[in-house]
């Protein structure tokens, strides 16, 4: 079971690196929606239940903003207060002592990112999560989650870089076409 989960995990890792490349905010979260599933996997399959729960909360709330962004609806600001106070809950029911609040600020975060429309402000805050988690999975010992994160944040920066970059050369062609107009 236990070189299944690796193997579950290495998959899930793979998934979030290419899903933060996408533009289309339906499309990543589709696609982060298909690693949390293959994450719930390989936790329960090494008895990491707790985490497992995590991931599924994770998990319904990438699908609702999904179906909501998949069917051009506003995210109304009663989905943000649910979902942060489900992670609050959930953190609560978990507790640990104080390290609990990586997570929980991790998830809030992650949380604000998938309630904006905006797909650079959502990289933003689910790079914030990312680092939440990150330090989380280093104090807890959980390394090979910590590698993966850190993973997912490399890939985050190199796609705000790239897409922020794509973005200034579309507003220059704009420029210059409406200087070669005049």
């Amino acid at each position: 079971m236990f070189i299944l989960s690796q193997i579950l995990g290495t998959i899930a890792l793979i998934i979030a690196i290419i899903s933060v490349q996408f533009k289309e905010k339906t499309k990543l979260l589709f696609m982060q929606s298909i690693e949390n599933i293959i994450k719930i996997s390989a936790l329960a399959l090494v008895g990491g239940f707790s985490g497992a729960f995590s991931e599924t909360v994770g998990l319904f709330r990438k699908i609702w903003f999904f179906k909501n962004s998949r069917d051009h609806k506003i995210n109304k600001i009663n989905s943000l207060i649910f979902f942060c106070t489900l992670a609050i809950v959930v953190g609560v029911i978990f507790w640990e002592g104080p390290i609990t609040l990586l997570p929980i600020t991790g998830v809030i975060l992650g949380t604000i990112g998938l309630w904006q429309d905006n797909i650079f402000t959502l990289r933003y805050f689910t790079l914030l999560g990312c680092i939440n988690y990150g330090i989380y999975s280093v104090l807890v010992g959980a390394y090979t989650n910590a590698v993966s994160e850190a993973f997912v944040i490399i890939s985050i920066i190199i796609s705000i870089i790239r897409l922020n970059k794509k973005e200034e050369e579309e507003k220059e062609s704009l420029k210059n076409t409406i200087l070669q107009t005049k």
